[in-house]
């Protein structure tokens, strides 16, 4: 009872201090939290920009509304059961729904078709958006993503919270608190090898992610992201958007080699750029060179040519 009364009260607290910054569109009947940050021009390119595990729209939008004010139409989306937006639980956990809903966001806001950056567990939904719409794909970026099954399991503590009874009561008692005196070193682990940018948890609301149903968001969909990439990997060639893969090659948390250097190789055209020394959080460490890459794709969108294939290293 105290630890869930404990919990209780730091969620409060946690939301106090990071409001939403969007506003809310429903899309079949989920809740979803839309940061919507206009360009200068009405013709500029648009991107749909989608977080990876464990964010929000916070985290990217630390990242590129300095970088691309202006210039660029940014559609910022909380995943599902992420910052403020709503959960089916297991139900919109894959890869397949998420972009379902994302592509929703843009009917719903008039959107024909954008640019899909996604980061780690957001490339995921990015590639699933591709292939699934490609009629709503004007191009691809890929942010250290995870794109294939891979050898062995997660962490216990996802598999555990994700299982139905013990999961919720779990997020609902300890996992707050805990959570609270992890954030650091969980930061540090995520970045390595590279430092954690000052002031990078306050900017990308890290707190947000220890909430009960935001940490029970990311069990779930962290504990089936495996079988649904074994179902959606033969899918990507099928891709035809002008693509770009952006990682690190010292990348610890989603490996260059199981992941993004497969996909590149499965996309026809697809570039990838390895940043040496880099880890997970590339648009957070390597901004510019992650946003010389939107900026590529934008290119070879509004002027189609020959796809271009290889990789090269920054």
């Amino acid at each position: 009872m105290g630890l869930s009364l404990t919990t209780s009260w730091l969620r409060s607290r946690i939301e106090d201090d990071y409001p939403p910054l969007g506003r809310f569109v429903a899309v079949d009947g989920v809740r979803l939290h839309v940061l919507d940050v206009p360009a200068k021009t009405v013709d500029a390119p648009v991107l749909l920009i989608l977080h990876g595990a464990a964010c929000s729209l916070r985290d990217p939008y630390a990242a590129f509304a300095p970088a691309l004010d202006g210039r660029m139409r940014m559609i910022f989306v909380d995943r599902p059961g992420h910052g403020y937006s709503g959960h089916e639980e297991i139900v919109l956990s894959g890869p397949a729904a998420q972009a379902r809903l994302a592509a929703g966001v843009l009917e719903a806001l008039g959107i024909a078709r954008a640019i899909v950056v996604g980061h780690s567990f957001g490339g995921a939904v990015a590639a699933a958006f591709a292939v699934h719409h490609p009629e709503r794909t004007a191009g691809l970026v890929m942010i250290a993503p995870a794109t294939h099954p891979w050898p062995g399991g997660i962490a216990w503590s996802y598999d555990l919270v994700s299982m139905p009874v013990v999961g919720s009561l779990l997020s609902h008692t300890i996992v707050t608190p805990l959570g609270l005196t992890m954030i650091e070193k969980s930061l540090q682990e995520v970045f390595a090898p590279e430092p954690v940018p000052r002031g990078f948890a306050e900017r990308a609301g890290v707190p947000l992610t220890i909430r009960p149903a935001a940490f029970r968001a990311t069990s779930l969909e962290v504990s089936a992201l495996k079988e649904h990439l074994a179902e959606l990997a033969p899918l990507y060639r099928t891709i035809a958007a002008p693509t770009v893969v952006v990682t690190g090659d010292a990348d610890g948390v989603v490996p260059t080699a199981v992941h993004a250097a497969r996909f590149a190789a499965a996309v026809k055209g697809a570039r990838h750029i390895e940043l040496p020394g880099a880890g997970h959080m590339p648009h957070h460490t390597r901004t510019a060179d992650v946003v010389a890459a939107i900026e590529a794709v934008v290119a070879r969108a509004a002027n189609p040519a020959k796809p271009r294939r290889g990789s090269r290293q920054a």
